[in-house]
């Protein structure tokens, strides 16, 4: 049975578009098994903690996963991420205000 591990989405709408991408670190699947995923038969989510299967805990799969995203963002759009936590004086209030 193939495997489903991650999604990707665009929404248009009166010319104003929302895109994504959802990537099944240490999610539950058990919901999953009420759907079609995607509309694709035949399918089975699965994710990064199913597949690697190693026991590593969460939060260093997850940490592990977002450092993996992050670099892939940077390569493909030939920047440096700067997290918000490294940037003097930021914090999510300062950014909500622009």
């Amino acid at each position: 049975m193939a495997e489903k591990i991650a999604s990707i989405g665009i929404h248009v709408k009166q010319w104003v578009t929302w895109h994504g991408f959802a990537l099944n670190v240490t999610t539950d699947l058990t919901e999953f098994e009420r759907i079609v995923p995607c509309g694709i038969a035949g399918v089975e989510m699965t994710s990064v903690a199913r597949e690697a299967g190693d026991g590593k805990r969460e939060t260093a799969l997850w940490d592990e996963a977002v450092a993996g995203v992050i670099r892939g963002f940077e390569s493909v759009f030939g920047v440096e991420a700067v997290l918000r936590d490294e940037i003097p004086g930021c914090t999510a209030q300062s950014l909500a205000r622009g």
